[in-house]
């Protein structure tokens, strides 16, 4: 089952990869596509070393570089020094890598060559200087894969190297610097920069001892990473930073004295130090313990000294021998992780000063019973031993050496994330009321917590909360919480009791998982999401309702669909299926959600319907249906089909689904079947089957966990076999792979532990077989050795590697004879193995040293008879003086060291240069070209100079000009230097030409000068073309009005008024009437513009309407103020059409009635009124209305 890893133990997989356990990205393993190519780092230079990536560099993923057999090498030309160059090989293309004697290289931007990577098979090699007359000045990352190699000769030319040239080299013990190199330099086989202030790298097969001399003040990043077989290490006086991972995984350093100098310590630094007990560091300028400095060391006490003020995340993670630290008064922060996992702490002290504590800080740390809190702290408290917030509304960590009830402070409104995590002696916890939240993984791994009321205040708990706790049995989820998150009861294995709150909306994905107690779920109508993996594991599950009102799921006979019926979501594992285990599908169902069937244990003959046509995630929907013997598919299902009680596509081109019980001896399959599909098998009880020569492929997990199966008969024709297809089959003894077969994907037989032989057939070109160890078609490559082989074995002497996880899982293997020839064996090759495993080597193999560096038991034989020496470059030698000349021996790696005599000058010619004029020139002279001496001084030559005038440029308004000058012809020497004048500027001026209501006008600035009259800017003023009111018409009320203005120009851009308008009002403007506003333009704008407005009278209402005898008699209501009379409008038309209406003009106002006659009988009018005042406007009378009454409607008689 899957399980979810809480990120606060993600180190670990980090620590895992740096001892070489398995790699981050395995892919096609035994096809010879191992992995995928390592991508460089960032450059190492002279002054700003970076070290190596790979172990356990913090925030950085190793990655396998793609790795062939290795080819007839370069040997190395004699001498004393690297190759001074290499003149073979290929021109280089543009793009292309190129390779030359061993090496592979590309070309740089500059010309200048990168060597990328060495496929030789020579064990001692020296960095060419040139290839091609090329300078070869760096070297790139894929060097990490060179795993034999003994000893490295850098160039004068290397300036930079990658952080990871080297970084899986296991048997590097020396590298060696060309002295006339001007960035690096080593010494006693440890690379430093020229100045050698900073160590920037110790080969990984350095053994022993190491000191580093006085004067280094820095060790860059990853160092020492990786240097297994390094014993003691001697930090010098004045060392003031060490790089992240610089001692990353030494697992063989005892202890450490860092010097009161030290400054700085890197991220990870001593990460993985599985030996390593005791570190003194001592008061001085370390103000700081880094991320993941101490992880997974071995410390078992240390003292952090004074200055130091933070402690980084993950600094002590996983320290499971830490029994005791102390922490200065004046620490400031705690990082998140920082002591999760120290398994041997009892106890710890909070000082005054700490007012940062990061999360899980505390967690999983078994035998701390108590955490005390100073009390003055402002920032944090402690009670009954647990870690709270100042106010105690947070409790932040229970430690895991608590045991039995556990009572919380009252006033806790939030337990953090993993606040119990790991306390497995908890058997109780009452939660308070007034609890709102409950984080992630909260209580996850208290395997002897009971039971569990989580109170009606908790509005959310986080994922994986209760993960792990095998013991709990109840469990009531009392609160206004929305969600079970995923894996939240995930392994509650004793659950028998659940009661959900009637305000969930969704379950999480595992939320459920492996709860194998619970019999039987009762969700609320408030449900709408369940995620179909959140039953698995439920293997006692028969049931699972909801109400009727749910209007998202409905339960029918204790099975979960979709409300529409058209999804089946889960069918408990424990459901009893139909009459005599026939379970029907009911028609209109056309999803079978993902492992809805899944560990069905009672269903004997499971009938799909016709409207099926999805499977989710098919290969899991029916896997471990222990009971299952026959599908059936209705006709006419457009996706699949069913035949002898399989199932398959529609086609019947892909075997979908066997079942679990089905027996397959002597099964026939359709002739059109080529493919097995994805755990198609996987969990079933079949003991043997054999597959026609039809099936073309069998899918990952096809045969996953078939416990049973003991013969498996592959037929030629057979191409792939996917990853992890037969993992799990325990009972699988052996199998022969056909000859056609081109691909067996990673992990294909993963945990088949009683399976002693693989065999392929003779002439299949990709696969080969040895005492039934799969090899590749040649035999260079050793591709798994089955977990079931015992006793002893021996891989073939034309074997050059053993591939990633060859070893894998095989126990009971007890010796191995791995023979000279091998110079490969990669990550994780023999993970899980006995660790009585002995290889037997010969001495000073790659084997010898592989097993020495893994610290696996070791059986060493032979050996050579005598010293292959290969020089090496000399150490400290220049032009005038002597040094140390070295030779390494390529078969064993023992360095021999030699007097070496002064290299002399290197002479280099300087050319004569000729005098001209009044410069000086030079004789011919010499110079060494290494340390730069003069061998032949040059002399000083004269000569005259040929003057030119140059004549004067006068300045205009934009260009400069000069006076006249004289320079020398021959030369060019300025004799007589011109004046610059400089550029006149224009002399600007503006006009302007006003812009008026209808038509835009400008601003112009212009040159005066008459030689100029350039135009320097032109500015568009828009027409002021919009001058509007808000209202044209006011109802008369007794009060002034005064209408706002509002101008824009023709872009629709507002103008100001004051500054480009004024606005004067006519007097008045309170009774009825028609008044003028007057704006004036002014500024940029010209102009006058009017506008009118009108006051009209209040209008009046029809009180009465009397139908008369072909006519009617109307009423309104008097309207005498600022009024001069009334019109009454009647119409045989609702809408008052001009042809259907009359008007009556009534005169004066105290006239309110009006009988209306000579009409037609029995017709139905529309009648309105409305107020008029008759006004003087530009000189002429005329009427001003108001609104229309309301219209009423009459009958005549």
């Amino acid at each position: 089952m899957l399980k979810k890893s809480r990120s606060g133990i993600a180190f670990l997989a980090a620590l895992s990869l740096a001892a070489g356990m398995f790699p981050a990205d395995a892919k096609n393993l035994y096809a010879g596509e191992i992995f995928p190519a390592q991508e460089s780092g960032a450059e190492v230079t002279a002054g700003d070393a970076q070290g190596r990536d790979g172990d356990a560099i913090e925030g950085s993923q190793e990655e396998e570089g793609t790795v062939g057999i290795p080819a007839a090498g370069w040997e190395m030309p004699a001498g004393t020094g690297a190759a001074d160059a290499a003149d073979f090989g290929e021109p280089l293309q543009e793009g292309r890598e190129a390779t030359a004697g061993g090496f592979s290289y590309v070309e740089r931007e500059d010309g200048t060559l990168e060597v990328t990577n060495y496929t030789g098979n020579d064990t001692v090699i020296a960095i060419p200087d040139q290839i091609n007359g090329k300078k070869v000045v760096s070297l790139g990352a894929s060097f990490s894969k060179c795993r034999p190699l003994r000893a490295v000769a850098l160039g004068a030319n290397i300036s930079s190297i990658s952080p990871v040239p080297f970084s899986d080299s296991i048997s590097l013990t020396y590298i060696a610097v060309d002295s006339r190199n001007p960035y690096f330099t080593s010494k006693d086989g440890i690379l430093y920069n020229k100045g050698m202030t900073e160590l920037i790298f110790c080969p990984m097969g350095r053994e022993g001892n190491v000191e580093i001399p006085e004067g280094v003040t820095s060790i860059g990043k990853g160092a020492f990473l990786g240097c297994h077989l390094v014993t003691g290490v001697t930090l010098p006086e004045g060392l003031a930073s060490i790089g992240e991972s610089a001692f990353g995984n030494c697992i063989s350093l005892p202890e450490l004295t860092v010097p009161a100098s030290v400054a700085e310590l890197g991220n990870a630094v001593f990460s993985g130090c599985s030996s390593l007990k005791e570190v003194k560091l001592a008061s001085g300028k370390l103000t700081g313990i880094a991320s993941s400095a101490f992880s997974g060391s071995g410390l078992e006490r240390i003292s952090i000294p004074e200055g130091v003020t933070s402690i980084g995340d993950s600094a002590f993670q996983s320290c499971g021998d830490l029994q005791e630290i102390t922490l200065p008064e004046g620490t400031v922060s705690i990082g998140a992780n920082a002591f999760l996992g120290c398994g041997s702490l009892t106890g710890f002290h909070i000082p005054k000063s700490v007012s940062e504590i990061g999360g899980q800080a505390f967690q999983e740390c078994k035998s701390l019973a108590g955490i005390a809190v100073d009390g003055e702290n402002q920032q944090y408290s402690s009670e009954q031993g647990m870690l709270y917030n100042k106010e105690k509304t947070e409790l932040l960590c229970c430690p895991a050496g608590k045991t039995g009830e556990i009572s919380l402070a009252g006033g806790v409104k939030k337990i953090a994330d993993a606040a119990f995590s790991g306390c497995s002696g908890i058997t109780g916890a009452a939660l308070p009321q007034g609890l709102e939240t409950i984080g992630g993984y909260a209580f996850s791994g208290c395997s002897s917590l009971q039971g569990i009321t989580v109170p009606e205040t908790v509005a959310a708990i986080g994922s994986n909360v209760f993960q792990g706790c095998s013991g709990l049995g109840r469990a009531e989820l009392k609160g206004s919480m929305e969600e079970v998150p995923s894996y939240a009861f995930d392994g509650c294995g004793s659950l028998t009791e659940l009661v959900l709150p009637e305000t969930l909306n969704s379950i999480g994905m595992y939320a459920f998982q492996g709860c194998a107690s619970l019999t039987g779920l009762a969700l609320p109508a408030s449900v709408t999401g369940i995620d179909g993996m959140a039953f698995d594991g439920c293997r006692n599950l028969a049931s699972i309702t909801v109400p009727e009102e749910n209007g998202a799921f409905a339960s029918v006979d204790g099975v979960l669909y979709s409300k529409d019926g058209t999804d089946l979501v889960c069918c408990p594992p424990n459901h009893p299926g139909g009459d005599q285990g026939v379970f029907t599908i009911p028609e209109g169902v056309t999803t079978l959600r993902k492992h809805a069937f899944q560990g069905s244990r009672n269903i004997r003959k499971a009938e799909l319907p016709q409207s099926l046509s999805v499977m989710e995630n098919f290969e899991d929907v029916f896997s471990y249906c222990t009971s299952l013997e026959e599908f059936a598919v209705a006709e006419g299902n457009a996706a699949f089909a069913s035949e002898n009680g399989v199932l398959y596509d529609k086609g019947k081109t892909r075997l979908v689904c066997w079942p679990g019980a089905k027996p397959a001896e002597g099964a026939a399959l359709p002739e059109t079947v080529d493919t097995i599909w994805f755990a198609a098998f996987k969990g079933s009880s079949i003991g043997s089957i054999a597959l026609p020569g039809h099936v073309k492929s069998i899918g990952p997990n096809a045969f996953a966990d078939c416990a049973g199966l003991t013969e498996a008969v592959l037929a030629q024709g057979l191409e792939t076999i996917g990853e992890y297809a037969f993992s799990g089959c325990t009972g699988l003894t052996g199998i022969t792979l056909p000859q056609s077969l081109t691909l067996v994907g990673p992990e294909a037989f993963r945990g088949c532990t009683s399976l002693a032989g693989i065999d392929a057939e003779a002439g299949n070109p990709q696969y080969a077989s040895e005492q039934g160890v799969l090899y590749n078609g040649d035999k260079t490559e050793l591709l798994l050795c089955p977990e079931g082989k015992s006793g002893e074995l021996g891989v073939l002497g034309q074997a050059v590697r053993i591939s990633f996880s060859a070893f894998q899982g095989c126990g009971k293997l007890a010796k191995l004879q791995v023979p000279e020839s091998v110079l490969f064996i990669e990550n994780a090759a023999f993970s899980e193995c006995s660790p009585e495993l002995a290889l037997r080597v010969s001495k000073a193999s790659y084997a010898e040293d592989y097993a020495k560096y893994y610290q696996m038991k070791l059986e060493v034989s032979g050996g050579h008879d005598s010293h292959d020496n290969r020089e090496l470059l000399a150490e400290g030698v220049t032009c005038t003086t002597g040094g140390k000349k070295v030779s390494i021996c390529a078969a064993c790696g023992q360095v021999t060291e030699e007097t070496a005599q002064p290299a002399g000058h290197t002479e280099v010619t300087d050319p004569a240069v000729p005098g001209t004029c009044m410069k000086q020139g030079k004789t011919e002279g010499a110079h060494c070209s290494v340390c730069g001496q003069v061998l032949k001084a040059q002399r000083d030559t004269f000569g005259s100079h040929k003057s030119v005038r140059e004549p004067s440029v006068q300045a205009s308004c934009t260009e400069p000009g000069k006076s006249m000058g004289v320079y020398c012809s021959v030369c060019g020497k300025i004799i007589i230097q011109p004046k610059a004048r400089p550029a006149l500027g224009h002399n600007s001026q503006t006009l302007l030409t006003r812009a008026t209501a209808r038509k835009d006008g400008k601003i112009l600035v212009q040159c005066k000068r008459l030689s100029c009259k350039a135009v320097e800017s032109e500015t568009i003023i828009y027409a002021a073309s919009a001058i509007t009111l808000p209202k044209t018409s006011y109802t008369y009320n007794g009060k002034a009005k005064k209408p706002s203005v509002t101008v824009k120009d023709s872009k629709g851009n507002k103008l100001k008024e004051k500054q480009d308008y004024t606005v004067s009002y006519a007097s008045g403007r309170k009774n009825a009437g028609i008044y003028t506003v007057s704006v004036k333009l002014q500024g940029n704008y010209i102009g006058n513009v009017k506008k009118t407005f009108r006051i009209v009278p209040k209008g009046t209402s029809i009180v009465k309407l009397t139908s008369r005898k072909k006519g009617f008699s109307v009423k309104w209501k008097k309207q005498a103020v600022q009024a001069t009379g009334y019109e009454i409008a009647y119409s045989t038309d609702s809408k008052f059409k001009k042809k259907a209406t009359k008007t009556i003009t009534i005169k004066k106002t105290k006239t309110v009635s009006k009988q209306v006659k000579k009409l037609k009988a029995k017709k139905k009018y529309y009648v309105r009124a409305r107020v008029y005042k008759t006004v003087k406007s530009g000189g002429k009378s005329q009427k001003i209305y108001s609104a229309w009454s309301k219209v009423k409607t009459v009958k005549t008689k």
